[in-house]
């Protein structure tokens, strides 16, 4: 009974996290693709070519902005019907996102604090103002928090001893991803690795 309590509650912060978005998304949710992700988009779906300026009338494929996040507009462009507005569609994608992130976080809680604690971490991170705010933006911080909260969910895993295959397989995917988000994440990933690498070696030598 305790266990169905906590598990009740912590969907319970989900639900409350996702409605909550959903009522404020009128209120503070973009209209626009603001900045320079309309720009990135329209010449990506419009032209077939990733790009922020032009030369002489040629769009330049750009480094200007990591891509990762143009594409994932662009795949919700893709998979929801014409008459549905874009904007809207993008915002919707992140606040059930943010439902998995709420989770995701609880379950990292877990490994360092009691289910009491973890639940109320969860909720103060479900209701925290700027995480709220984020989730209705064209913003690539909503998808950043998700990418890197499962990043540390499978690495603490692995160095809990929870090893398998697919941990791995889906620790490189993250990883690659989260690289194509933000560029400076490779020292992130350096770092993790090599402290599980000394781990490694300090079990094979003990």
């Amino acid at each position: 009974k305790l266990y169905l309590k906590y598990l009740y509650n912590i969907f319970l912060a989900i639900s409350i996290c996702i409605i909550l978005r959903f009522l404020f998304i009128n209120t503070y949710g973009d209209i626009n693709l603001v900045n320079e992700w309309g720009t990135l988009f329209n010449n990506l779906y419009y032209e077939g070519t990733f790009s922020y300026r032009s030369f002489n009338g040629e769009l330049i494929p750009s480094v200007y902005m990591p891509p990762l996040y143009v594409y994932y507009i662009y795949i919700v462009k893709l998979i929801t019907p014409d008459y549905f507005n874009l904007v809207k569609s993008v915002l919707i994608s992140q606040i059930f996102l943010s439902g998995i992130s709420v989770y995701y976080f609880y379950k990292i809680n877990l490994i360092f604090f009691s289910k009491k604690m973890s639940l109320l971490s969860s909720y103060f991170f479900a209701l925290f103002p700027l995480y709220i705010f984020s989730s209705l933006q064209i913003s690539s911080i909503n998808l950043q928090i998700f990418l890197n909260i499962i990043f540390l969910y499978l690495i603490l895993n692995i160095i809990n001893k929870k090893r398998s295959l697919i941990i791995i397989l889906f620790l490189g995917l993250v990883s690659g991803l989260t690289i194509l988000l933000r560029g400076e994440f490779i020292l992130i990933l350096f770092f993790s690795i090599l402290y599980l690498s000394i781990q490694e070696a300090h079990l094979v030598l003990k």
